[in-house]
């Protein structure tokens, strides 16, 4: 029940963060914005995002998963309903418009980089409060699975923001789209805070306590893990440890890649193969559904190779550097295939096979964690979404320079060759803090 949970929050909360790529040309007409602009805004989200990563891991760490991730998923409700108001409310609270470091600020324009700023902030903590989860209620054989159920709802929930964005914009407008998409999030965070318990998954202390002493897979470490009182951080151990910054280094990547999707995939396709507002959004739906299974696929085959050869090294990172290989190939495939429903099925197979890392990406993290999973796995994370946030940005400078979207391909393709650098140079043995290089915070 625990990892159906967490699936349910992750497609509630990609579908959230990722309506606004569909619709970003109907907004950006709406309210005379630019691409630059529109490149921030869509931008804004993933800066908070990675800033909140390490203190929403540290506070699910403190107070347990069941409380702050119940009041996240609130919030990111709240900030999805917020956008809505950007050309009413906007306008009672900020400036019609204003000058700022020589760029003109309306009202909307800033409305939705707060508002997107908030969401960000709040759905920082969903994937730091979910690995404490997993390490708590699976064992590791089978975590590169229950890693792969919560990538693949991440792509359902991208797949159901690609899809019926485009259908719902011609039919109800992007504004009432929005307000139903926020509903998902608040149902979610009250059946959550009543069912779940941290440390287990029922609403029965007894019964979860029995289930405990019960199962077979229940190992003395997941249980010290539920029972100790988090003890600090040692954080000069994991700022300075080489397999943090490893770690870090293929999340920026693979995070950088994988909001090309989200972002100004829709947009390139509409500006370089013609095609409408619903059709891109349908078209992009193929990369995130490729993605879907190859999360699945790689959970499946990661847990198979290791409970059939007995390494780590080969199941989890051997797995992340084939797929991330693979996945720059096909995008620099896709450059020399003129067929937009071929070059996006090309790009789909490169979306496939950049997934199969995924779950290998998420086991190793939570098993190098030692005792402090949610803060390594945040630290993960604000990597991955410092390139989130910088990708949407740069991609408008590259389109100012020779090249325009084929540059940008090449970026994209290049990103994954350098995660796949990063993977294969990873020691997975211990946790993070063992390889520091510096062994004490004193």
């Amino acid at each position: 029940m625990a990892v159906g949970l967490l699936c349910l929050a992750a497609a509630a909360a990609y579908l959230q963060r990722n309506c606004l790529g569909v619709a970003e040309s109907t907004i950006r007409g709406e309210f005379g914005l630019t691409k630059h602009q529109s490149g921030w805004i869509l931008s804004a989200f993933f800066w908070t995002y990675a800033i909140f990563q390490i203190p929403s891991g540290w506070l699910a760490d403190r107070w347990g998963s069941r409380r702050t991730l119940s009041l996240y998923a609130v919030l990111w409700s709240v900030a999805t309903v917020l956008m809505v108001f950007a050309g009413t409310w906007a306008t009672d609270v900020f400036p019609e418009s204003f000058e700022w470091f020589g760029l003109t600020l309306s009202a909307a324009l800033i409305w939705l980089l707060v508002t997107r700023l908030l969401g960000g902030a709040a759905q920082a903590g969903v994937f730091p409060c979910s690995a404490i989860i997993i390490s708590d209620c699976v064992p590791e054989q089978k975590r590169g699975m229950a890693t792969a159920w919560l990538g693949a709802f991440q792509q359902v929930g991208f797949v159901l923001a690609l899809v019926l964005t485009g259908w719902l914009l011609s039919g109800i407008g992007w504004r009432w789209t929005f307000a139903a998409y926020s509903i998902p999030g608040f149902l979610w965070a009250v059946f959550f805070f009543r069912r779940f318990r941290d440390g287990g998954d029922l609403d029965s202390e007894t019964e979860t306590a029995s289930i405990r002493v019960d199962e077979a897979d229940s190992s003395p470490r997941q249980e010290t893990h539920r029972r100790e009182k988090p003890s600090p951080v040692p954080w000069l151990q994991l700022v300075s440890s080489p397999a943090m910054w490893l770690i870090a280094g293929q999340q920026f990547c693979r995070g950088a890649g994988y909001i090309f999707y989200a972002t100004w995939f829709p947009t390139f396709l509409q500006e370089t193969r013609n095609v409408s507002v619903e059709k891109s959004g349908e078209l992009t739906a193929m990369t995130i559904l490729a993605a879907l299974a190859g999360a699945l696929l790689g959970g499946m085959v990661s847990d198979w190779v290791l409970s059939r050869t007995g390494r780590q090294r080969l199941a989890r990172q051997g797995l992340a550097v084939l797929g991330m290989l693979l996945c720059a190939g096909f995008i620099v495939l896709a450059f020399f295939v003129e067929d937009v429903v071929l070059a996006v099925a090309v790009i789909s197979a490169g979306s496939f096979c950049a997934s199969l890392a995924g779950p290998p990406g998420y086991t190793v993290t939570i098993g190098m964690g030692g005792k402090h999973v949610a803060t390594v796995f945040g630290t993960m994370n604000m990597a991955g979404n410092v390139g989130a946030a910088l990708f949407p940005i740069l991609v408008p400078y590259l389109l100012d320079l020779p090249g325009g979207w084929d540059l940008v391909l090449f970026v994209f393709a290049g990103l994954y060759l350098v995660a796949a650098v990063f993977w294969a140079l990873l020691d997975a043995n211990g946790s993070v803090f063992d390889q520091a290089l510096i062994r004490s915070d004193s």
